[in-house]
């Protein structure tokens, strides 16, 4: 699943970020830096959860990703976590790993373009 080639607007809506962050680039990029550091600890929590089989966990995780990720403005990664939540709570972990496999690619573009855009200030 390649979205950065496809559409990136889909993995980070810069001006939606900013628009909720009144401008301030600042507090931007402490927001990057946490979202970044914390997404690796939040992936590697989900994948836990769906290789112990358990359903409420990553029914939990893909909540966190989602709203981690919907802070930032970053829709791909917040559709999928969403979708991985809907499937713990389904208890559907099928499904849920099908999406993880899909999420792994679409987070480290969304970090790589958040750092980018944000932290380099382009």
């Amino acid at each position: 699943m390649d979205l950065e080639l496809k559409d990136p607007e889909l993995l980070f809506d810069r001006q939606d970020l900013m628009i909720r962050l009144d401008g301030d680039m600042e507090l931007a990029g402490e927001l990057v830096v946490l979202f970044v550091e914390d997404m690796e600890k939040k992936r590697a929590a989900l994948r836990s959860a769906i290789d112990r089989k358990d359903a409420a966990s990553v029914e939990r995780e893909g909540h966190s990703l989602k709203g981690a990720a919907a802070n930032l403005s970053a829709g791909a990664v917040r559709d999928l976590s969403c979708r991985i939540e809907i499937a713990g709570r389904d208890k559907d972990l099928e499904a849920a790993e099908r999406v993880y496999a899909a999420l792994v690619p679409v987070i480290a573009q969304t970090a790589h373009r958040l750092r980018k855009e944000i932290l380099a200030g382009s």
